[in-house]
């Protein structure tokens, strides 16, 4: 099999004799991070850092949700949240007493279970009226969305109805 027919999950770049992602319907485009010495890369992907050779390398799916992610590590730095995490799964059963007719297609496809995974989980300070006071800190879920395809409107509505939870996007 000639190189680039079929292999992996990506495809070759005839110039630097690499594999490259495959790019997806909707244009994101990955990118790889080093947490060691903070390499970036987004052409192709790596297990093992080039800088360093760390294995510490962290996936984001998009360049909004890396840019994002730096943003929150910053309000995370200056204190205003705190207990950042990402890509946190979610899981929740699906009841016939759920109203919705996307419930009942799941339920009629034999699903019980479903999982959401949040782009970021974090606690944010809500301040009272008097700023002496110690703020109460509200959790909060957010998605980095490009584009709002109709299984993530699915999931965000059922993460409401069952949950009561509210995903924040950005």
């Amino acid at each position: 099999m000639a190189r680039g027919q079929g292999e992996g999950i990506g495809r070759w770049d005839n110039a630097s004799n690499m594999k490259t992602t495959k790019i997806s319907k909707y244009r994101n485009r990955p990118v790889w991070e080093c947490e060691d010495c903070q390499l970036v890369c987004d052409v192709r992907q790596m297990e093992i850092c080039e800088g360093c050779g760390s294995g510490q390398v962290i996936r984001h799916a998009s360049r909004r949700e890396f840019n994002r992610y730096y943003k929150l590590l910053m309000l995370e730095k200056a204190g205003q949240i705190r207990n950042l995490r990402r890509q946190v799964p979610f899981t929740f059963e699906i009841q016939k007493g759920i109203p919705g007719s996307i419930v009942f297609i799941y339920l009629m496809a034999g699903k019980r279970k479903l999982t959401y995974v949040a782009d970021f989980v974090y606690e944010e300070a809500k301040h009272h009226r008097d700023k002496l006071a110690h703020p109460d800190w509200v959790e909060i879920i957010e998605d980095c969305k490009g584009a709002r395809t109709s299984v993530y409107k699915i999931k965000k509505e059922l993460m409401r109805v069952i949950n009561g939870i509210e995903i924040r996007e950005t």
